[in-house]
């Protein structure tokens, strides 16, 4: 293989990567640890338009994974997002014998409905705090897993969907597209360099 034709299909793999679809899962772009993660069965969500607001509430019984602390109750409360069409807004606690032990502020929300299956709902939380903090870093990935109809964060309202919960650690990793771009230009100083010698 020639010089020219090396450089040329790097930069023919970085264009092509570059275009390649991803496969559709919440929190894309983000990297999950699901080893450091706070987990609880059978929470109760809850869409109830006399209330105002999609909360979480835990039944005392959530455990943690890959960090230092206790977990006992956790709760999750979003507002602005029944009847007034104002913007999310919303607020991450778990608690522990001691007190608090991960709060956090929503960033992000994402819904993958299955019709003919489970829901799954993401809600992705920054600004954290608590001593779980340091192994969370800097974001926590909240995931639900139940039934929560068509429009779980419309006007239409629901009460008490049993869900299962993970609350995982979360980075925004390198851009991808950096690397590539690095590749490409790599493969074109290759082609330049061959055809100026």
């Amino acid at each position: 293989m020639t010089t020219r034709t090396f450089g040329c299909a790097l930069v023919a793999l970085a264009l092509g990567l570059a275009a390649a679809p991803a496969d559709a899962a919440l929190f894309e772009g983000y990297d999950i640890d699901t080893s450091i993660s706070i987990t609880e069965t059978g929470v109760l969500a809850d869409n109830d338009i006399g209330f105002g607001g999609f909360s979480v509430i835990g039944n005392d019984a959530a455990t943690g994974t890959g960090y230092t602390g206790d977990t006992a109750d956790l709760s999750i409360f979003i507002s602005g997002i029944i009847e007034t069409g104002a913007p999310l807004s919303g607020d991450l606690s778990v608690d522990g014998a001691g007190g608090n032990v991960l709060t956090g502020t929503l960033v992000e929300v994402e819904t993958m409905l299955d019709p003919s299956g489970d829901d799954m709902l993401g809600l992705l939380f920054g600004d954290l705090g608590g001593p779980a903090m340091a192994e969370f870093g800097w974001f926590a990935a909240v995931t639900l897993i139940g039934e929560f109809g068509d429009d779980p964060f419309g006007d239409t309202g629901f009460s008490f969907a049993i869900a299962d919960i993970e609350i995982n650690s979360a980075e925004i990793p390198l851009p991808l597209p950096a690397a590539l771009l690095l590749t490409a230009l790599a493969g074109t100083a290759l082609v330049s360099r061959r055809r100026a010698a």
